[in-house]
């Protein structure tokens, strides 16, 4: 038996390359730390590179440890290690910050520009799972004036809170009119609307955990009633609580009207020295007349009614007009 032993001319090059994510689960919009590291288990010292192909979903933000040079194009980061000596091992850090959920797969590759190597190790992966942000979003809605006069301006505050933990992304509200109402402006805090009949959808937009997006809709009703309106949230996010994502307003319609009470006497004349108006006596007193209600009155008369011992000499006045939230006073004289 002839034994032949044979010394290859290039001894193998081996290089085996590693990835360790600093977790295997992140909300989006978070960041992942991975050490990455290249060995050389070859037999020579060989000039290396390091390979991290990001997957969609990942944005390189930086790294740090030896090497720090390296390039980027587009997905592809492309580390230059140097010389690696037997047994050397090169170790980098680097942060990726995750922009969409799934499972996401980032992978190194390690290599020389020329000389032949074993691959059999020099390519790694790690998976990390991105998920949506837990969030709570809760709804506001106040009407003002409520009761309302029909045709005249009714103004909705909305507003979503989010009440976290996490930051709701894609966040979107509904105003729905009930019919007989005419949308007249709509002013968002944050992002856009489109209005469609009697619903008015608000893209709000990302809404950080904490903080509180609005919209300021003005209405007009066209018609007497009650009116049901109702305001509602949604997110891109995971809504752990779906009991106040969505709030009603009862919206009371009437028409216009004056409500005309008495608001006070002032004694002009014909008063006895003690002050008081005596059994006989002729006097002139100015009665004043208010209006609470929700529109002006027109040419309107008052009458000095002849009861309780009160004779009038003045029995009629016009006040005329007196506007919503207005007084006018008018003399009588009457004998008591």
């Amino acid at each position: 038996m002839t034994i032949t032993t044979i010394t290859p001319v290039n001894p193998t090059n081996s290089l085996a390359a590693g990835i360790v994510p600093s977790t295997n689960e992140v909300t989006l919009g978070g960041s992942i730390t991975n050490w990455l590291s290249v060995t050389n288990n070859g037999a020579t010292a060989v000039a290396a590179y390091l390979t991290n192909v990001l997957p969609t979903g990942l944005i390189f933000v930086s790294a740090v440890g030896s090497p720090s040079n390296y390039t980027q194009s587009g997905q592809s980061i492309v580390y230059n290690l140097g010389t690696l000596i037997p047994g050397a091992v090169v170790t980098i850090t680097n942060v990726d910050t995750t922009t969409r959920t799934g499972s996401l797969t980032n992978t190194v590759t390690a290599g020389v520009p020329i000389a032949a190597f074993d691959i059999r190790e020099n390519s790694a992966s790690a998976v990390t799972i991105v998920q949506l942000p837990l969030v709570d979003l809760a709804v506001g809605l106040s009407a003002s004036p409520n009761p309302a006069i029909v045709h005249n301006l009714v103004t909705y505050t909305l507003s979503v809170t989010n009440l976290g933990p996490g930051e709701s992304y894609a966040s979107i509200g509904s105003f729905q009119l009930g019919e007989g109402q005419q949308f007249i402006s709509v002013s968002p805090s944050q992002g856009s609307y489109a209005l469609n009949g009697y619903n008015a959808q608000c893209a709000l937009g990302n809404i950080p955990a904490g903080q509180i997006a609005t919209v300021v809709i003005t209405i007009a009703p066209q018609f007497v009633g009650t009116f049901t309106n109702t305001w509602s949230a949604s997110s891109g996010s995971t809504d752990t609580n779906s009991i106040d994502n969505s709030v009603s307003d009862a919206l009371t319609v009437t028409y216009a009207i004056p409500v005309i009470a008495a608001d006070g006497a002032t004694l002009l004349s014909g008063s006895p020295a003690n002050g008081a108006i005596n059994a006989g006596s002729t006097v002139t007193v100015d009665f004043t007349l208010t209006n609470s209600g929700t529109a002006s009155t027109t040419n309107l008369v008052a009458t000095l009614q002849a009861s309780g011992g009160v004779t009038p000499v003045t029995a009629n006045q016009i006040y005329g007009a007196i506007p919503p939230g207005g007084l006018v006073s008018q003399p009588y004289s009457f004998t008591a």
